[in-house]
């Protein structure tokens, strides 16, 4: 009956390998990769409740921000498989001083896709959805004008 109830560990190591080879393609700034790691309506939110969602705006939001961020590398120290979970705890370096900074993240799957990734930051830092949100609302201002 347990067994049934807990993931395997071969699972488990799946999705450490999937996020762990989901963060090297973020730092090749290789969205093909990317996408290939992430499931059609991944949901991203923040700690604020800024969210982002669906694959295609997901991969044009996180394009920009790596761009406006100045390219920062995403550091893990820790990826630990929690249930049907990944805990995630690193940093962000070498780009924008807004973005740096320690991030926590937690993943979760369908499959061994990423329909997931909730984000928790200092309160300064900039998340992804955050900057999706003010990205989004400058997008309505300029078509509100149209």
């Amino acid at each position: 009956m347990i067994p049934a109830i807990l993931p395997s560990t071969r699972e488990r190591r799946r999705h450490v390998r999937a996020v762990q080879s989901f963060r090297d393609a973020l730092n090749r700034r290789d969205m093909d990769a990317v996408r290939n790691h992430v499931a059609p309506g991944i949901v991203v939110h923040d700690q604020s409740g800024h969210r982002i969602e669906g694959r295609e705006r997901y991969l044009a939001m996180q394009d920009s921000f790596l761009k406006a961020a100045g390219y920062p590398t995403i550091i893990l120290v820790s990826v630990e498989p929690n249930r049907d979970e990944v805990l995630v705890r690193g940093h962000v370096e070498g780009g924008d001083e807004r973005v740096n900074g320690t991030i926590m993240w937690r993943v979760s799957f369908e499959g061994t896709s990423i329909s997931q990734i909730e984000i928790t930051r200092n309160p300064d830092g900039i998340s992804l959805p955050r900057f999706a949100s003010v990205f989004r609302k400058r997008e309505e201002r300029a078509t509100s004008f149209a």
